[in-house]
């Protein structure tokens, strides 16, 4: 009967151990999955962030310009052939996450007679984290456009959009 009672509570005892260790190895898995540290934490923020007119040659006139995102908005005024303003248009990328520029589109109002010109961006351009890039846009009258000598003015608007992917 001892013999019995003896090989009962080894075989007890053995089972606790058993029980001990399986809970120890699967408590220490737990663990280690919750003391992870590598936490993927991006913020993608890139916006136009600042519009200035610094220039404008004969009668030209800066109406107006907004930005709102990655757009940008002119509003014009020209009279003269030989009439220009200049925008300088800087996008910042204030996010951790380098950008590069898939595309632009510009969308100016149906006018045969005015351009908006870009200078200064091009597609596939890299915008690191935490920098800015500033280019110009150019309104002015095309080399086609017949401009009457006197009380002539041609208002025209412009939006500029430009799409940004996350870079490689």
């Amino acid at each position: 009967m001892k013999d019995k009672k003896n090989i009962l509570i080894i075989a007890l005892l053995v089972a606790v151990a058993f029980l001990t260790v399986g809970y120890g190895i699967t408590a220490a898995q737990l663990d280690l999955r919750r003391a992870s540290t590598s936490i993927i934490d991006s913020k993608w923020d890139v916006a136009v962030t600042k519009i200035e007119s610094p220039e404008v040659v004969g009668w030209g006139e800066n109406i107006s310009f907004s930005m709102n995102g990655t757009s940008a908005k002119f509003k014009t005024k020209l009279e003269t052939k030989m009439d220009s303003v200049l925008y300088n248009v800087t996008v910042t990328n204030n996010g951790n996450v380098d950008v590069i520029l898939d595309n632009f589109v510009q969308n100016p109002d149906m006018d045969e007679y005015v351009i908006y010109s870009v200078t200064g961006l091009s597609n596939e351009i890299v915008l690191k984290a935490k920098t800015s890039l500033t280019f110009q846009v150019t309104a002015r009258f095309t080399d086609t456009a017949v401009v009457p000598e006197e009380d002539f003015s041609k208002i025209t608007e412009s939006l500029l959009v430009l799409n940004y992917v996350q870079s490689k």
